[in-house]
């Protein structure tokens, strides 16, 4: 795609982060609940050493995302939320 501006760009970078945000996130918060419903004991067994793996694995996706999503020089916008910007 070729834009004109650099503004043209931001705004399209900035529509598309919009319409995929929610659905990501909605998926990731699903997956999360699937994985969640594995812990009820009175359903499933596991081991201590299993659940303990996967607090660990939890705990190191958390970091990954802690670390991409706030370890930057400087944000290209204000505010994240979904309101309006000036590339909105």
């Amino acid at each position: 795609m070729k834009f004109n501006s650099d503004a043209e760009r931001d705004q399209h970078k900035r529509a598309r982060f919009k319409a995929l945000f929610s659905q990501r996130v909605n998926a990731l918060v699903q997956r999360h609940k699937q994985l969640l419903n594995l812990s009820n004991q009175r359903n499933y067994k596991f081991t201590e050493d299993e659940a303990k793996q996967v607090v660990r694995l939890y705990e190191l996706m958390l970091d990954g995302a802690k670390e991409k999503w706030t370890d930057v020089e400087s944000y290209p916008l204000i505010k994240i939320q979904f309101d309006q910007t000036e590339l909105d």
